[in-house]
């Protein structure tokens, strides 16, 4: 079988998060259970054994008021046109809901579309965006589920809000497939220590990840402790920027913002942090919160939405309570016997349950079923 992949995130850069990684471990596994593999990107990269890249540029045309969805449109629209020229060397495409670039192919295809879906694009766009705005992407978002052929996703949260969300009903094409990653890569390591606790936070800086209720716990942790901030460095022009350097301030919060990591980093980042802390508001999973619990770590997270599936039950505090937060901060830090009990399950979860190759399975038997 011939596979394309439409993924603005692959390769994984500064901008894609956990879901280009997510794409990046995919790849790797299913070019050697198919026989070609045509990744559609905006990020230029080599091809390699039976993988081949084909670049489609970004352009940023069209102006607030209907920015989001006009610019959504028009590089769907490229994505397409690009498509075609390889109609003969892939017999199905796979694209993620969250950047909506399948939709034009969605309304032409010519083989089988799935539309891998966790977060929607209508979900994240910020309370600035008009709403004549968010209600055209809801309704491409919408269009594009319909015109599927497939609908893949991660959890059970987040398949009963697709129902919910465009449905209303049950639908047949949703499959669950687990966000798996490659457990022989992500695995506990020894590093070297740091005199200070550290508490790692490794995502964007917006509103709905959640590192504001982070900096509000951080004055009632009783220990001595540093913040270390992941994925993205702060930008003062920022307006959500500034509330979360107000609070830094406001708080006293000893932190450190450490931009983009590669991966490697971040396997070395998770194992030498005390706690990594996930205390989204919304989340359909949280690859970050899978990567970190492969490594053996103690992930305290919020039970928002597909997470609580996720993480170990001991470890959830109520999403948007700093209080509980900071409770379980506290109570980890001082408890390490009970910590590394936790540590080894998590472990055992992700290997049972979130490994790749498992993943892999359920992918090849989902195209193979689509493929004439």
């Amino acid at each position: 079988m011939k596979i394309g992949i439409i993924s603005q995130g692959f390769p994984p850069d500064k901008y894609s998060g956990g879901i280009g990684r997510y794409y990046s471990e995919l790849i790797e596994e299913l070019k050697n259970k198919t026989e070609e593999i045509h990744v559609f990107t905006s990020i230029k990269k080599k091809n390699y054994e039976n993988v081949f890249f084909h670049l489609i540029k970004q352009e940023h045309k069209f102006l607030f008021p209907l920015d989001n969805y006009l610019n959504l449109i028009n590089h769907s629209k490229k994505v397409y046109e690009k498509i075609i020229k390889y109609k003969n060397k892939i017999n199905l495409v796979e694209a993620p809901i969250g950047t909506l670039e399948g939709y034009y192919f969605s309304k032409r295809k010519f083989i089988p579309l799935i539309t891998s879906t966790q977060t929607p694009i209508s979900e994240v766009l910020t309370k600035k965006t008009l709403f004549l705005d968010k209600k055209l992407v809801y309704k491409t978002e919408r269009k594009t589920i319909e015109n599927s052929n497939a609908i893949v996703t991660a959890t059970n949260y987040s398949k009963e809000s697709i129902i919910k969300k465009y449905f209303n009903s049950n639908h047949s094409n949703i499959n669950l497939i687990n966000q798996g990653i490659n457990t022989n890569k992500f695995i506990p390591i020894k590093t070297e220590k740091s005199d200070e606790i550290t508490l790692l936070f490794a995502g964007r800086i917006d509103s709905r990840k959640g590192l504001q209720v982070l900096l509000n716990a951080f004055p009632l942790i009783k220990q001595k402790t540093k913040i270390l901030v992941a994925g993205e460095k702060i930008n003062p022009q920022n307006l959500f920027h500034k509330q979360i350097l107000n609070l830094i301030k406001k708080n006293s919060v000893n932190i450190e913002f450490l931009g983009f990591q590669s991966e490697q980093k971040l396997i070395e980042l998770y194992n030498k942090s005390d706690l990594i802390i996930e205390p989204s508001f919304s989340e359909s999973a949280c690859y970050v919160l899978i990567e970190a619990m492969s490594c053996q770590k103690t992930v305290i997270t919020s039970n928002a939405g597909g997470m609580k599936e996720i993480a170990l039950k001991e470890l959830q505090f109520k999403s948007g309570n700093h209080f509980e937060l900071a409770e379980k901060i506290n109570f980890f830090l001082e408890n390490k016997t009970k910590r590394k009990k936790l540590e080894l399950k998590s472990r055992q979860k992700i290997i049972e349950q979130y490994n790749i190759k498992n993943s892999i399975k359920k992918y090849i038997e989902l195209y193979s079923s689509l493929i004439p």
